[in-house]
């Protein structure tokens, strides 16, 4: 097979395929956000516990 033939299978303009692509890439950046959030957010409370605690302020 010759570079220059055109692949109808793997088509660069197929429009549906791109649009699945870019939803695929969106979904995947809103989970990565999802995680950093949920991650920035624990720390915060473990810190914030810790240091209460290191204190004698937080008494379970």
């Amino acid at each position: 097979m010759r570079k220059d033939e055109y692949n109808w299978l793997d088509d660069p303009f197929d429009e549906e395929k791109q649009a699945q692509e870019m939803q695929r890439a969106q979904s995947s950046r809103n989970i990565g956000c999802l995680v950093g959030a949920l991650a920035v957010i624990i720390i915060v409370v473990v810190i914030c516990v810790f240091g209460c605690m290191a204190v004698g302020a937080f008494v379970f």
